[in-house]
């Protein structure tokens, strides 16, 4: 049997390890939860931006370090200090292997540390700016700026590393040429709770889950829903997410009132874990009407609640939705064939409910936490051996690395000098 790892996990996470906020917060709370289970050590190194003064928690054998941070500061600095805190106690706790989420400032550790690291990339900076038409010129300007800043950071990140997961063949795609790094394929988990959803469908009830902005296409769902109407008087569209952009979102109101379906859309706002997990127990169809989706965590949230998605087929959206046998997709731009996808589920309930018992079953074989665990664990197994010839990177050698690369990387070698029982070639 293995020795049980040692795995510092870097990036968003709640201080009580919950996993129904959605997110990269709960793919790393699910990720500790589950290694912990398994018996890996395992240290979650974390910001937390609400609090002023910085904890050493344990949580279901999982110990969060968390430190107090500025956002504001922190966005000035590009959060210089939290990475310099990263680093810190990453030499400290020296792990067998570091895994680090989000190509934001938490990518900046990876980019730095010496030892086995491992980078997930579930969302991409540099297209954060696409969102903000419609935001009034004086909030625009510095949020454009701050996004292109991230977005060069982001491509350090990734000019970097050297291992580098994707949760999707679309967004593996999106990266090649962006990086030299080994590209891993491992789905994001869902959690659990959706697995065990009631069923407590109301016929003709329609979900929407997401930002109201143009990436989104509510406006393109609001023109699709006329015809499902049409054919169906009792249909119902909730609309669960906050405005991201509020021209957007009176053009999508506009359009909803000029056909006369003010009482067919119910407008949610955001909601709760508990009643987003309610809304999704209620519906009968998850729509999906993106013009773009990186990683559809939501469509893979309905899969496990045993839902039938109708979707775009944009993005990443085939590769985690299976026309035909989990959903319906339908070309984006052509509200008639969305409605023609919704009518066919609306009017067919056996095929709504034998696609909704496919999606579960094929949920359970890609998102489930246990599944996404198994597959990590045997990645970090192979880095660690790999990268770090089966040793772990100890403190020594983090800070001897550490301080060649300031001196302007590799060097040529004069003298091999013993470090705490291991042997450093040392640069002229």
């Amino acid at each position: 049997m293995s020795a049980p790892l040692r795995i510092a996990l870097v990036g968003p996470c709640r201080a009580d390890l919950r996993s129904d906020c959605g997110g990269p917060d709960a793919v790393v709370a699910l990720l500790a939860r589950g290694l912990a289970g398994r018996g890996e050590r395992v240290e979650v190194l974390s910001c937390d931006f609400e609090t002023k003064t910085d904890r050493l928690l344990e949580v279901e054998g999982v110990r969060l370090h968390r430190l107090a941070a500025r956002k504001t500061l922190g966005r000035a600095t590009f959060y210089l200090l939290e990475r310099r805190w990263i680093r810190r106690r990453l030499r400290e706790l020296a792990p067998d292997v570091v895994h680090v989420h989000g190509t934001d400032f938490y990518g900046g550790v990876a980019a730095r540390h010496a030892g086995p690291t491992l980078l997930t990339v579930n969302a991409l900076l540099a297209r954060a700016s696409d969102d903000l038409n419609g935001t009034p010129p004086l909030r625009r300007l510095p949020r454009t700026i701050r996004s292109l800043a991230m977005a060069g950071f982001e491509d350090r990140c990734l000019a970097r590393a050297r291992e580098v997961v994707v949760p999707n063949r679309h967004l593996r795609a999106a990266l090649e040429g962006r990086t030299r790094a080994r590209l891993h394929e491992i789905p994001e988990p869902i959690d659990p709770a959706y697995f065990d959803l009631p069923d407590r469908t109301v016929p003709d009830r329609l979900l929407y889950v997401g930002a109201i902005g143009p990436r989104k296409g509510l406006l393109d769902l609001a023109h699709a829903l006329p015809e499902v109407a049409r054919v169906r008087p009792g249909v119902r569209l909730h609309v669960v997410g906050e405005t991201a952009d509020p021209g957007y979102a009176a053009a999508v109101s506009e359009a909803v009132q000029r056909e006369g379906l003010g009482e067919a859309v119910v407008w949610r706002g955001p909601l709760d874990p508990r009643r987003l997990q309610e809304a999704f127990a209620s519906c009968s169809i998850l729509v999906l009407p993106s013009a773009e989706e990186l990683v559809p965590h939501v469509a893979a949230q309905a899969m496990a609640a045993g839902k039938p998605v109708v979707a775009h087929a944009v993005g990443a959206v085939p590769h985690v939705v299976v026309d035909g046998e989990t959903g319906l997709l339908v070309p984006r731009g052509n509200p008639i064939a969305m409605a023609d996808a919704l009518l066919a589920l609306l009017e067919d309930e056996p095929r709504r409910r034998a696609i909704g018992s496919r999606s579960t079953a094929v949920a359970r074989e890609r998102f489930d936490p246990q599944v996404v665990v198994d597959r990590t664990v045997r990645l970090y197994r192979e880095v660690a051996g790999r990268d770090g010839s089966a040793r772990r990177a100890t403190p020594a050698r983090v800070w001897l690395s550490e301080r060649i690369e300031r001196m302007g990387g590799a060097q040529p070698v004069v003298a091999r000098r013993a470090v705490g029982g291991t042997t450093f070639a040392l640069p002229a």
